[in-house]
């Protein structure tokens, strides 16, 4: 009977595993590039999945930012900027960055404004 519960445990976690990592993998497949991006910076440190999603959500909190694409096999960050708001500075956006555990390593684009 201990053998049967052990299986049980073990069929579980792999069913929830294939699961999670297809809903991840679906997730990761609908996101798109952004079409000219206003910010792009190239990140060091990602590593899966879960990072980029990480990420984006850090930078998705910054005031000025409408729109976020964390391209995991690029390595980089793509943000759209809304009009409205004053966009994020270099720095603010180095240290949303550094909040999520990531490096960046340096700007690809970036707006003239609020340097």
């Amino acid at each position: 009977m201990n053998t049967l519960k052990k299986l049980l445990t073990l069929t579980s976690i792999v069913a929830l595993t294939v699961v999670f990592t297809s809903v991840t993998a679906q997730r990761a497949q609908a996101q798109h590039k952004i079409k000219n991006p206003d910010v792009v910076a190239h990140i060091k440190g990602l590593a899966c999945p879960f990072c980029a999603y990480g990420l984006e959500k850090k930078l998705k909190k910054l005031p000025g930012v409408a729109e976020v694409y964390v391209g995991l096999n690029e390595g980089i960050a793509q943000l759209k900027l809304n009009k409205k708001d004053d966009p994020p500075t270099q720095k603010q956006l180095k240290k949303a960055v550094e909040d999520a555990g990531f490096t960046l390593s340096k700007f690809i684009k970036y707006p003239e404004i609020s340097q």
